[in-house]
């Protein structure tokens, strides 16, 4: 300010960064509870302030306690870096704006994180047990092999929708009732009674932490015709899981973009796929 001669004044000059591939901002634990995750906030392009602005919401989160070698290549220099800043600063609850130009990570600002409510019943430990029992679910699911498709993928938007119908995170009695009412049992035995293949004890939705997801394996072999044969049962489910693996994005259009259900007027070009698999 004009006048203004305290002499603990200080400005602070930075140069302009340019070819900026990333940038965005890094909160050190979640907001609220302060679980211990990385949440980056991202943007691809050149421009520098998209996400402080909220006009981009992509999102990454990493694990505090992940290995070096299993953190992405793509953030494994940011992460280092913030690290050292932490430790310089002897502190874990920060919010940083950073960049990233040819592999240089640029850390443009750093404050506290103050928007933490600390949670008395909820332990880092206890976080790192659920993510360890969560992991070895996963790999147990991932390897069940009652029902064709070899690998499984899950997803909360396809078949019964979840994340849309009881959110991704939904207390204990919206869940129990939507499996209890449609995923446990109703879903396969509705589809079996107009002539789809039943997949009976075989689940549709599963549950990781506390997010529910459908088991793509599962709903793919419900929706394959009873009558086929099991060679060919076996070769759909083959082609439908390789399809939606190079197409995640189309989870929520599973019945009309990855599987053939129905008959529309785009059928006979959409068969032209399944002669290119060798059908």
């Amino acid at each position: 300010k004009k006048n203004n001669y305290n002499t603990k004044n200080q400005i602070l000059v930075q140069n302009q960064t340019t070819n900026v591939q990333i940038s965005g901002v890094v909160f050190t634990k979640t907001e609220r509870f302060a679980a211990p995750y990385y949440t980056i906030n991202f943007d691809e392009s050149e421009f520098t302030d998209t996400v402080t602005k909220g006009l981009i919401g992509n999102t990454i989160k990493i694990n505090r306690g992940t290995s070096p070698k299993q953190i992405p290549k793509k953030w494994k220099k940011l992460i280092i870096s913030i690290k050292e800043i932490e430790s310089v600063l002897n502190s874990d609850e920060l919010d940083i704006e950073f960049g990233i130009s040819n592999t240089r990570i640029i850390i443009f600002q750093v404050r506290p994180l103050t928007s933490i409510t600390h949670s008395k019943l909820i332990t880092n430990s206890m976080i790192q047990k659920s993510i360890y029992n969560n992991i070895k679910k996963f790999k147990k699911f991932k390897s069940m092999k009652s029902i064709p498709g070899g690998k499984t993928f899950f997803s909360d938007m396809s078949d019964w929708n979840p994340a849309e119908i009881i959110g991704n995170s939904p207390n204990a009695l919206d869940y129990s009732l939507y499996n209890f009412l449609i995923m446990d049992e109703s879903w396969h035995i509705g589809r079996s009674l107009i002539g789809y293949q039943n997949n009976n004890p075989y689940p549709l939705m599963v549950k990781f932490g506390n997010k529910p997801y459908v088991d793509i394996k599962a709903s793919f072999n419900s929706l394959l015709p009873n009558n086929l044969n099991p060679k060919l049962k076996r070769k759909l489910i083959k082609f439908y899981m390789k399809k939606f693996a190079l197409n995640p994005s189309l989870q929520d259009k599973i019945e009309f973009q990855i599987l053939f259900t129905c008959f529309d007027f785009n059928l006979q070009k959409r068969l032209s796929e399944l002669i290119a698999y060798g059908f």
